[in-house]
């Protein structure tokens, strides 16, 4: 079993070799009837052998999971993973590199500190800043919160015991509330705008009353650099100002929209970014990488390893000095993955320049699209596009409506567009995130309108 097999390993990397050099074409899966049955009997005493398991993987497995990589893929927030990003993914494997700890993977622990301080200074977090990847960001989110919580009562010894609370907007990610749920925190929901956006006042106003009316000490700002449902991206530079003149820790979830603060007009959505203590943003959603890779990045990296590093005898070993690194000791994990190699590996083979390239030609595909819907007499824009989520009706049609087109369309493997809804108003979401996505693309999807 341990022995090396070059017929397993030539199997396994034409299955790779074909992944890497195709774009697969959209379709449903089969039932689940179908694909249990078909791997039915694969766990077996005395095996099935390599050739029989690669076939499984390949016909099974894999035919029965979406390439969300695919350009035409507009639901959720799919994946544009790079080939180089996914090349990089089988050459860790095949090393099996591990990152928990600098003493035994000191090389993928540099390759991705690299990458984790250039987006560091590209968010402007300052000297003491650094960070470490996760799967997501409902884990970069608990370990930046519970940092927060240490953070806190460490300056307020008073409140060491009391139950606290994070303050977010109704439309902050639904992480936020169990990430709360898990540290056993209450939670302020604040009404946003109109869009779900959380403004300065309404927090301040918020506040004011949480702490007259009794409730139990908040110690956080949950933000929200582009939400998930809209794209909307909270008034950063205002609840910095409130954060600082509470004393509160600001947090950013910027897991989808956090990537524009590569471009000019990104940037500019993303004022006052560069002010929170925390933020998250995922290499796996708009930074081209393939899953499981969560840049969790802090304006105070020592915060974060005071409330993390663990301890005990076993561990003594792992101990650094002061050029290495444990990514142990920033989240709240400690064996893992190097995760954020292959990030760094697509960051290194393509330049800066063509990531900035790539994010801003998403975001003008989507100022196009957006013009398009508002041309279109058949479509009304929801909400005003400001990243590359665009949001639309079409106005007579009911939630069943939409489901019956998007499930057509994606059965013929056309594109995929899911459903949506906002404050109880059913809607299509375009999200763009694909540099090779063209306007003809979507022309296709305002013409299946009609």
């Amino acid at each position: 079993m341990h022995d090396h097999d070059q017929h397993l390993v030539n199997l396994a990397l034409a299955v790779a070799r074909h992944e890497l050099t195709t774009v697969k074409p959209l379709r449903s899966p089969a039932s689940a009837a179908t694909i249990y049955g078909a791997l039915a009997g694969s766990i077996s005493a005395a095996g099935i052998g390599a050739e029989e398991a690669v076939e499984l993987m390949r016909d099974v497995v894999g035919a029965n999971c979406m390439n969300v990589s695919n350009p035409n893929v507009y639901a959720f927030i799919p994946s544009a993973a790079t080939p180089a990003s996914l090349a990089a993914d089988v050459m860790i494997a095949s090393m099996n590199m591990i990152g928990d700890w600098w003493l035994e993977g000191a090389g993928g622990i540099a390759a991705e500190n690299i990458a984790l301080a250039w987006l560091c200074r590209e968010v402007g977090l300052g000297d003491h800043a650094g960070g470490v990847f996760v799967s997501g960001a409902t884990p970069g989110n608990l370990s930046a919160l519970a940092a927060a919580r240490r953070w806190w009562r460490s300056e307020h010894r008073e409140h060491t015991r009391d139950r606290l609370t994070i303050a977010c907007a109704q439309q902050a990610h639904s992480s936020v509330r169990m990430v709360a749920s898990v540290l056993d925190c209450d939670v302020l929901l604040v009404d946003g705008d109109e869009f779900g956006r959380l403004r300065a006042h309404d927090l301040a106003v918020a506040l004011a009353a949480h702490r007259a009316q009794g409730g139990a000490p908040v110690f956080a700002i949950s933000a929200t650099a582009g939400t998930t449902n809209l794209g909307m991206v909270d008034d950063l530079a205002g609840l910095a100002d409130v954060a600082e003149q509470e004393g509160l820790w600001l947090h950013a979830d910027g897991a989808y929209g956090g990537a524009a603060v590569l471009t000019v007009t990104g940037r500019e959505a993303l004022a006052g970014i560069d002010r929170v203590q925390s933020m998250v943003v995922d290499p796996h959603k708009w930074l081209f990488a393939g899953y499981d890779c969560c840049a969790l990045l802090y304006r105070d990296v020592r915060i974060a390893r005071a409330a993390f590093t663990q301890t005990a005898e076993y561990l003594e070993a792992v101990e650094v000095s002061a050029d290495q690194w444990n990514p142990s000791d920033y989240a709240v994990h400690l064996t893992r993955r190097a995760r954020g190699v292959p990030f760094w590996f697509s960051l290194a083979a393509h330049g800066t320049d063509a990531y900035r390239d790539a994010v801003d030609s998403c975001l003008a595909t989507a100022r196009a699209f957006t013009a398009a819907v508002q041309a279109a007499s058949h479509l009304e824009l929801f909400a005003p596009t400001t990243l590359s989520i665009v949001t639309f009706t079409r106005p007579g049609w009911a939630r069943d409506d939409y489901q019956r087109w998007s499930d057509q369309h994606l059965a013929d493997g056309e594109f995929f567009i899911a459903v949506s809804e906002f404050r109880g108003h059913p809607l299509l979401r375009v999200c763009l995130v694909h540099p090779h996505t063209t306007p003809a693309d979507l022309q296709q999807v305002i013409d299946s309108l009609v």
